[in-house]
């Protein structure tokens, strides 16, 4: 405190001597040697900041630093467009074969296909013991292994009243069929003992009959229609002639899908479904070379007519009816089978037989010789090895040829066939069947 006091007083005084001092201004004084820096003062307080610089250029870059850690996952973007498809790779290795499935049900039976040829005959078997002797037996048929009786005792069977006249007949596979032209019936009997299953009433005049696998069908020339029938009852599917320029009906077959008919009346042959009677086709036209068609069959792939009015065979294709040919037979062509290879033809009014070659309807032979027992034929089937023929007169008879050449196996005359005016033939798969028109019966040997 007390130094504090004595430096106030110095510096008072100094000042009053300055002051007396100034009173006149002498000569300047030599300057005196500068005095030792007195101490720094205390520091002022900070001035107000200045304004910002401008930025000056930016400096070189400076060297990259090391990779951080990488950041967590982000979350999935959205899926992209599917690109194209790259192209098929190599197949690869083929797999084991799995394990077969389950049988699947059984489908429905298909239509009965035309009979295939017939096998070569097997070596005959070592002789049994010989029976007893028998008025009926046949030696023919002993001969040829054909072991049953024979017509002489109750082989022919009655089919209908007087004047049924049974003219055309064919095979169900189980039953023989008979179309009789005189009554406008069919009549139905058990193959296996002639004995009577029914007697169906169809259209005028019946002159030809097949069957399809399921049912029977029937050409009636009287009434220009056809009638199917079902083979198990009997019982009418339906008569079809509305539109189908039907005339005179006389023959009918079955091709394995539709049925075949011929028109003895307009020279025409028509076609319809098997499956409902509808009209497919009708084919006449003048090139077709038709004329009064009377029996026709069908080899596996064409359908071939006999024309009464012109002496010949015209074979059509069973896919459209186009014209396949026409071949000569002989005069008054009213019968006709397939054997397999061939087409056999009888001819009533020459006492003939002609047999051509499916393949190309050439000519193989024909048959004529006095020996061969031919009268009237008529009615021809094939057996599986040979050819039979009905002759209405002359007998009447049935002769049986080889199929294979030709050669006459046997003349059947009716002593003991109970035939009368023989038309119609069939197998049965084991028996012959006939149709007597002017007896009401069909014989069986």
């Amino acid at each position: 405190m007390k130094s504090t006091l004595r430096a106030f007083l110095i510096i008072t005084i100094i000042i009053s001597i300055l002051f007396l001092m100034a009173g006149c201004t002498g000569p300047e004084g030599i300057k005196g040697e500068q005095g030792i820096q007195g101490p720094q003062g205390i520091q002022g307080t900070t001035g107000p900041q200045g304004p910002t610089g401008a930025t000056g250029p930016a400096g070189p870059a400076g060297a990259s630093g090391s990779q951080g850690i990488n950041g967590p996952a982000g979350p999935v973007g959205a899926t992209g467009p599917a690109g194209p498809t790259g192209a098929t790779g190599p197949a690869g290795i083929a797999g084991a074969a799995g394990a077969a499935g389950a049988v699947g049900p059984t489908g429905a039976a298909g239509a009965i296909g035309p009979a295939g040829a017939a096998g070569a005959t097997g070596p005959a078997g070592a002789v049994g013991p010989a029976g007893p002797a028998g008025a009926s037996l046949n030696r023919f048929q002993i001969a040829t292994l054909h072991w049953y009786n024979v017509n002489q005792t109750g082989m022919a069977y009655t089919v209908g009243p007087a004047g049924c006249s049974p003219f055309a007949v064919c095979f169900d596979g189980t039953n023989i069929w008979v179309a009789n032209q005189g009554n406008g019936t069919v009549t139905k009997l058990k193959a296996s003992d002639g004995s009577t299953v029914g007697t169906y009433t169809v259209g005028t005049t019946p002159c030809g009959i097949c069957f399809d696998g399921t049912n029977i069908w029937v050409a009636n020339q009287g009434s220009n229609n056809v009638t199917e029938l079902k083979a198990g009852d009997g019982s009418t599917v339906g008569t079809y002639s509305t539109g189908l320029s039907l005339s005179q009906p006389t023959c009918i077959c079955f091709d394995g899908t539709n049925i075949w008919v011929g028109n003895y009346g307009n020279n025409s042959v028509t076609e319809l479904k098997a499956s409902d009677g509808s009209l497919v086709g009708n084919y006449s036209a003048a090139g077709l070379s038709l004329n009064q068609p009377f029996a026709i069959c069908f080899d596996g792939t064409h359908i071939w007519v006999t024309n009464y009015g012109n002496n010949s065979v015209t074979e059509l294709k069973a896919g459209d009816g186009s014209f396949v040919g026409n071949y000569s037979t002989g005069t008054n062509p009213i019968g006709i089978c397939f054997d397999g290879t061939n087409i056999w033809v009888a001819n009533v009014t020459s006492n003939s037989v002609t047999e051509l070659k499916a393949s190309d309807g050439s000519l193989v032979r024909n048959y004529n010789a006095a020996g061969l027992g031919l009268s009237f034929p008529s009615g021809i089937c094939f057996d599986g090895t040979n050819i039979w023929v009905t002759n209405q007169t002359g007998g009447p008879s049935v002769t049986e040829f080889k199929a294979s050449d030709g050669s006459l196996v046997g003349n059947y005359s009716s002593a003991g066939l109970s035939l009368n005016r023989p038309v119609g033939i069939c197998f049965d798969g084991i028996n012959i069947w006939v149709t007597n028109y002017f007896s009401n019966t069909v014989s069986k040997f």
